[in-house]
């Protein structure tokens, strides 16, 4: 029953079924089905890169690419919010999941091992917390705290990026300046 309302899009039946669980002790399995439904490898289609032929920041398709993250990712706030309510924190570990696994895959796809583009850093991460992680939408599961504690998912993981810039400057400076 719980498979095929959700199939339907009956979300609001598929809370009773998922409340069932909860009384019952079952948690992790109602958790289980909704991380069996969420798939971003299916869901979300992500440019190969962000970046012209020349190497360039292309402003527009890294724009582009952060608002499919950003509905990708509302949309699964909103229907943790129907399925699960306040009774059970999923949309936390749903997100810190999907940074690490996902976002962060396509982040160094992106950049690849090419470290000119990493030059690009600041503006990339910059556009990352305004039009992603400022414009996710509030969620009740995610209590008050969710989009600071999201912003810290962000940050955490893009660390080693921002590093590896701070790393390259001083030698991109070096370079410029004897050249």
């Amino acid at each position: 029953e719980m498979e095929v309302n959700f199939v339907k899009k009956n979300f609001p039946l598929v809370s009773k079924f998922i409340r069932v669980l909860m009384l019952s002790h079952e948690e992790r399995n109602a958790v289980e089905f909704f991380k069996s439904k969420v798939d971003p490898s299916v869901d979300l289609k992500l440019p190969e890169s962000v970046f012209d032929d020349d190497g360039n920041l292309d402003k527009e398709g890294l724009e582009s690419a952060l608002k499919a993250v950003r509905n990708f990712l509302n949309s699964k706030i909103e229907l943790v919010d129907i399925l699960f309510g306040d009774t059970y924190p999923v949309v936390l570990e749903f997100m810190e999941t999907f940074i690490q696994e996902n976002f962060m895959d396509f982040v160094n796809d992106v950049f690849g091992a090419d470290e000119s583009k990493l030059q690009y850093m600041p503006e990339i991460y910059s556009q990352i917390m305004k039009d992603l992680c400022q414009k996710l939408e509030n969620s009740e599961n995610g209590g008050a705290s969710f989009h600071t504690v999201v912003r810290e998912f962000f940050n955490m993981y893009l660390e080693p990026k921002i590093v590896t810039y701070l790393d390259i400057q001083p030698r991109i400076f070096q370079r410029a300046i004897f050249d």
